[in-house]
């Protein structure tokens, strides 16, 4: 997978990840996708994530939107860690639209409404 970025220099990180791992856990087996990721992107920059079909993309953007844990590794954002913010602070900072739809058979109204956000 690579990440591009635009170059900026003496502006603040907003974005920061270090040793991240990517992927799913079922009981207590993790499936790693994608691992040993260390970025950091800063206010005004143009991220593009490119690469083939199957490597990663999605779930790294799922963990970095605060959408599932990450395996390993840390993220931050404004340099406070993701895992501090509440649902309610992220949903102001952070929008995500990914290519497959969320299931909202067991949320509540409010839940569903708040997706419009």
């Amino acid at each position: 997978m690579l990440i591009q970025r635009s170059k900026q220099n003496s502006i603040p990180i907003r974005l920061k990840a270090g040793q991240l791992s990517v992927g799913y856990k079922t009981g207590k087996t993790e499936i790693p996708v994608a691992s040993g990721f260390n970025f950091e992107v800063k206010g005004g920059e143009l991220v593009g994530i490119v690469g083939v079909n199957g490597i990663g993309k999605s779930t790294l953007l799922r963990t970095l939107g605060a959408f599932q844990e990450p395996l390993k590794g840390v993220i931050e954002l404004n340099s406070k860690p993701l895992a501090d913010f509440s649902v309610r602070e992220l949903s102001k900072i952070i929008s995500v639209v990914l290519t497959e739809s969320l299931s909202t058979r067991n949320m509540t109204v409010a839940e569903l409404i708040a997706l419009g956000r």
